[in-house]
């Protein structure tokens, strides 16, 4: 786009996976299932007992749990690269920053 003129820049998330609560208006069957064509029983995993979800257990933990968290497979790990590779984007992250100064050395950092 930005050969033809055009200022578009935009942000990803370049992970295979990662976590989310239940609850996550994206992973809702409209959305996850209708729209971009994911599979629970492929995708969305229990972090505590390593089970993939169904349909109706993901139904079912929206009604009884919906800040539960769940891990998202959401997509192939050969994809990172093209994801990084697109000149006017930025790379998303969830990491915590580090407290103290931006020159504290390694070892002074306490183990948080």
């Amino acid at each position: 786009m930005r050969a033809h003129c055009h200022d578009a820049w935009g942000e990803c998330y370049p992970y295979a996976v990662d976590s989310t609560t239940i609850n996550a208006t994206f992973i809702q069957p409209e959305n996850w299932v209708e729209t971009l064509g994911n599979a629970y029983e492929e995708a969305m995993q229990n972090p505590v007992t390593g089970e993939f979800s169904t349909y109706e257990m993901q139904q079912e933990d929206l009604a009884d749990n919906p800040t539960k968290t769940t891990v998202l497979y959401k997509m192939p790990p050969d994809d990172i690269s093209s994801w990084v590779a697109i000149p006017v984007a930025v790379l998303g992250s969830d990491a915590m920053g580090l407290p103290g100064s931006w020159d504290a050395a390694c070892k002074d950092l306490q183990n948080i």
